[in-house]
């Protein structure tokens, strides 16, 4: 409306006179120095190491993988622990947010997936101090329920447009007979030359090759030939499979990854506008709802690999995934910081628990002003989910409670089949 408007044009005249003032001196004041503070955090993660969609290949996968098809290993229980103690040293040692949990400084929010709300689960546990008698002190986590109308944190494969780009580059038309995306993708992978370290390896196994890979207990039992694709070239399939689905990765498409999270990128964003706002006491023109200062200083956004992968390719952030699918736990964090020259935007990654926090080199040495961050991001957001272009969203969306969990999340239920689709 019109309020939100004005206000997000005062932005360029509001954060140079921050940086202004911030560096001015006042008679009898001392210099104001270079120390950054830190006002809000906002994480996109991947669930933990789970079992693979559907398939097994170790002798031993079934007593591993014990909860079944897609649910976490006791690992990625662990896994994801770690990945909120590593939070933990980062965000709450240096006491930006209570290590004893205090409800209106953190937000988390998850995918319905039950894979997901566990990992959630576990990561809070991490990150935060235990009761004096031993007992997890555990944050509210909201979901949606209805996943089917999820559309910001479970990916919608159900739109079967914007592919032209696809036909072009992978060389053949729409035959008129592809009802969603994931019957896009298996087409197009079909197309997508086997890397030489997995051409002996059935394709079909592919989704059970990296879960079971990529797991302490059941990799020993895993050929040495296998385990050699599931370092290297199985990755790199899923990298392609998952960003086809999200528009991510080398196939991006804006199209595709606005689809996939233009919601949660018009969240992230109006955070930063909330809290931009807030330091200059403009509660009306930001239209908080309450008062900007009780917005969570930090925020987790609990998802999966298609959404992580384009979302950071939305922010430059993709090349350090290095041609490879997101790790279990891998993890997007927006960093708002304020020094003396105004509010600046840091953009981290961590590619799952084992990995260092790395940043883009786009800004390093506060080389994102804020400004400029909602300036360029801002096209890729949107408040409203973007349907298909055809009737045939509408049909699916009226169906609403015909779509099982498995369908929708990150590999779903169609990975078997698209990789057979690959079989040469």
């Amino acid at each position: 409306n019109f309020l939100l408007q004005m206000g997000r044009l005062w932005i360029c005249l509001v954060l140079g006179l921050v940086a202004a003032n911030s560096t001015s001196e006042k008679k009898g004041e001392k210099k104001v120095t270079e120390e950054d503070e830190l006002l809000l955090v906002q994480v996109v993660i991947r669930h933990a190491d789970r079992a693979s969609t559907s398939g097994k290949i170790a002798e031993n996968s079934e007593q591993v993988f014990f909860r079944g098809h897609e649910h976490l290993s006791d690992q990625g229980i662990d896994n994801a622990h770690k990945q909120g103690a590593d939070f933990r040293k980062r965000y709450v040692e240096n006491g930006f947010i209570d290590s004893r949990m205090v409800p209106n400084q953190i937000y988390f929010q998850s995918s319905a997936v039950p894979r997901v709300l566990m990992s959630a689960k576990s990561f809070a546990a991490g990150l935060f101090d235990k009761t004096g008698k031993g007992d997890a002190v555990l944050p509210p986590i909201l979901t949606q329920m209805n996943m089917a109308v999820d559309k910001m944190l479970v990916p919608d494969m159900s739109c079967a447009d914007d592919w032209d780009d696809m036909y072009e580059k992978y060389g053949f038309e729409d035959d008129g007979k592809s009802p969603n995306r994931m019957i896009q993708v298996i087409k197009t992978m079909a197309r997508v030359e086997v890397p030489e370290d997995c051409k002996n390896i059935p394709l079909r196994d592919l989704d059970a090759l990296i879960a079971e890979n990529s797991n302490d207990l059941t990799r020993p039992f895993l050929s040495e030939e296998q385990r050699k694709c599931g370092d290297g070239g199985a990755k790199w399939l899923m990298y392609k499979y998952v960003g086809m689905l999200g528009g991510g990765g080398e196939d991006y498409n804006e199209n595709r990854a606005v689809r996939t999270v233009g919601l949660l990128m018009d969240t992230m964003l109006n955070n930063l506008e909330k809290v931009m706002f807030a330091t200059l006491n403009i509660f009306q023109a930001a239209e908080c709802g309450r008062d900007c200062t009780d917005l969570e200083r930090f925020r987790v956004y609990y998802t999966h690999d298609t959404n992580v992968l384009a979302i950071a390719h939305l922010f430059d952030a993709v090349d350090l995934f290095r041609d490879q699918t997101p790790a279990f736990s891998s993890a997007f964090v927006l960093e708002l910081r304020r020094s003396s020259k105004g509010l600046y935007v840091n953009v981290v990654m961590k590619n799952g628990q084992d990995a260092g926090f790395e940043h883009i080199d786009k800004c390093k040495n506060r080389g994102c002003s804020l400004e400029s961050v909602l300036e360029e991001k801002r096209r890729f957001a949107t408040s409203t989910f973007v349907g298909c272009s055809t009737d045939e969203k509408e049909e699916d969306e009226e169906e609403g409670e015909d779509f099982n969990y498995t369908i929708p999340a990150c590999v779903g239920v169609a990975s078997v089949a698209a990789l057979t689709w690959l079989r040469r």
